[in-house]
């Protein structure tokens, strides 16, 4: 039988075996095949040890055929005697066989065919014309004297038998391809398992509890990563357990470790007037039913006093966890819960302040209403100190769309349009520069208009006046003990554009184009320029009584008789120069003064 007939009927007859499903594909189906195989191929490819079906299969075939086609090429080197003699007659043209003796190899005879009395097999052509093959013992399939086979002597450790080796026992289950599926398992510590241990250690917490209604003793044990119930409890009370998804394995202070796989999930436990849900694993305890651990302690933040041998809990009135973690509702989500019917919370909260003194009441103040005005109304006159654009050279146009508004933020543009309009700050232009503007929320809740002059301040050459350093302006205020803050009232539009600046400063809405006549907001040197003319008005008063830092003015004295003197010199000046202050943003004869982000008074 070839070796294809042999893997054909082998795969058919495999399906009969009870265990074909785990030898599919496994090294069993390859070592059952292998003992199939004729002597000369068990003995070339049984030490090679494949254990891929398909690849054993193939090799056996190339092996079958090189051996096929190395007998073909010995029969053409040594052909065959012939025996008899051959004669053919032919008349004439035409030729007739009229005798021809058939050729046939010798054929051996039949029987038992050159078996010795050894037991080994011998292979050749009589008459000696070829050498004997290797000796192959028909026990084993290897080459060696038939009184010396070791499978005789080969014994199977897991079955007893004789004539194989636990590693091909068709009864050793490990022989075959099986994979065992493991349960996960989880760690756990246990100190303490008996009534009788928690009595003898003096430092362990014992208390009462309930569960069910029915009084169970329990122990409070910080070294327990787990809470426990005693299996009895849970027969007792007849609580319902479930199984974990892992295997825990609980070490205990006798170095043998149990593996517990049931818990009770979820069990009120009462504990000092308080119900609290525990995950209970179940396990065996002796004169204990419950250990309160880590797990518990920690998620309820339980704290224990060893040497009082007491547990704290937090305040009764504590607000619950639900409580904490309500989170203040939209007001859309009000009207949709009001319309549900739902029950809703309001806090109210206010906050009372002093009133600010009047202008009227405030000394030396009083006498310079005009600085205080409500509303600046006017275009600013022509100052020595006029905003300019210096753009870099070859610089054109800039123009970028306008920004998608949202309604309301339209209607308060509008707004706004119109009240500059009024004041002449800004006129209608047909300038070919335009920026986008935008709305910024201010501390007050209002709306201040801002436009988006980025792409311009990226081709102006900036100012390189310097803003003066914060603490450098600290140190003057050493010694003083009276100060006074003014704050400017849109600083910004008391400063003219130059004239040929003007169109650069224009902006694009959807109210129409318009450009500023005043110093408008975002333009990159609009605080030094600011700075650089408060600093030539109040040059002679630097750094004596007065502090300038862009729109914000300080007064600092050393007395309060002083102190009216230096305020009295600082408003004449706004008033001579036109220069108006924000009277709700300013603050007089103070000993304490919040001034760049410093609380500034006499210590």
């Amino acid at each position: 039988m070839s070796v294809g007939e042999y893997s054909a009927k082998f795969e058919e007859l495999i399906w009969y075996c009870p265990y074909a499903e785990l030898e599919l594909g496994g090294r069993s189906k390859c070592v059952k095949f292998e003992m199939g195989l004729r002597p000369e191929l068990r003995v070339t490819f049984s030490h090679e040890e494949i254990y891929d079906f398909p690849m054993l299969v193939n090799k056996c075939r190339m092996y079958e055929d090189n051996v096929r086609r190395r007998d073909a090429a010995a029969r053409k080197d040594n052909p065959p005697k012939q025996y008899g003699p051959q004669r053919n007659f032919s008349h004439g043209k035409g030729k007739s066989k009229m005798f021809q003796e058939e050729r046939k190899p010798y054929s051996p005879p039949t029987g038992n065919r050159g078996n010795t009395p050894h037991g080994l097999r011998t292979h050749g052509n009589v008459g000696g014309s070829r050498l004997n093959s290797p000796s192959l013992c028909d026990k084993c399939a290897r080459i060696h004297g038939g009184d010396s086979c070791p499978t005789t002597t080969l014994t199977c450790f897991s079955c007893k038998e004789v004539g194989h080796i636990r590693r091909y026992c068709p009864k050793f289950p490990q022989s075959m391809d099986t994979v065992r599926v493991e349960r996960p398992r989880s760690t756990g510590r246990l100190f303490t398992m008996s009534g009788a241990e928690a009595s003898s250690v003096d430092g362990l917490i014992k208390g009462n509890c309930m569960v069910a209604g029915i009084p169970l003793l329990v122990l409070f044990d910080s070294g327990a990563t787990h809470s426990f119930v005693s299996n009895d409890c849970v027969d007792r009370l007849k609580l319902q357990t479930e199984s974990l998804p892992f295997d825990l394995v609980v070490s205990t202070p006798t170095d043998v470790p149990v593996v517990v796989s049931t818990i009770v999930s979820r069990c009120p436990v009462v504990v000092n007037v308080r119900t609290f849900t525990v995950d209970l694993i179940c396990l065996q305890l002796t004169q204990l039913d419950l250990i309160l651990g880590m797990d518990w302690l920690s998620a309820n933040h339980v704290m224990l006093n060893c040497a009082n041998k007491t547990v704290l809990f937090g305040n009764l009135d504590e607000v619950s966890d639900k409580v904490n973690d309500m989170k203040p509702l939209s007001a859309k989500e009000v009207r949709t819960s009001c319309k549900e019917g739902g029950a809703i919370l309001m806090l109210l909260a206010s906050l009372e302040g002093s009133e600010k003194p009047k202008v009227e009441d405030i000394p030396i103040v009083r006498e310079f209403l005009e600085v205080f005005p409500g509303e600046i109304s006017e275009l600013p006159r022509v100052r020595e100190v006029e905003f300019s654009i210096d753009l870099i050279l070859g610089t054109g146009p800039i123009f970028i769309s306008p920004y998608r508004k949202a309604p309301l933020e339209l209607a308060e543009l509008k707004k706004q349009i119109e009240d500059l309009l009024a004041k002449k700050f800004i006129c209608p232009s047909v300038s070919p520069w335009g920026a986008p503007v935008l709305l910024v929320k201010k501390n007050d809740g209002s709306m201040r208009l801002c436009t988006d002059y980025r792409q311009l301040n990226k081709v102006t050459i900036k100012n390189k006046y310097l803003l003066p350093r914060i603490d450098d302006l600290m140190d003057q205020l050493r010694g003083a003990v009276v100060f006074s803050k003014i704050d400017r009232q849109s600083g910004y539009h008391q400063l003219r554009v130059k004239s040929e600046d003007i169109p650069k400063t224009a902006f694009r809405t959807r109210y129409g184009h318009f450009e500023y006549l005043v110093m408008p907001f975002g333009v990159t040197n609009a605080p030094a320029i600011f700075t650089d003319y408060m600093n030539r008005i109040f040059h002679p008063y630097l750094d004596t009584f007065v502090v300038v830092f862009i729109d914000d003015i300080l007064i600092y004295s050393k007395s309060r008789k002083g102190h009216a003197e230096d305020l009295r010199i600082v408003l004449e000046l706004l008033s001579k120069n036109r220069l108006y202050a924000k009277l709700s943003k300013c603050d007089f004869w103070l000993e304490s003064v919040n001034f760049l982000g410093h609380v500034i008074s006499k210590e």
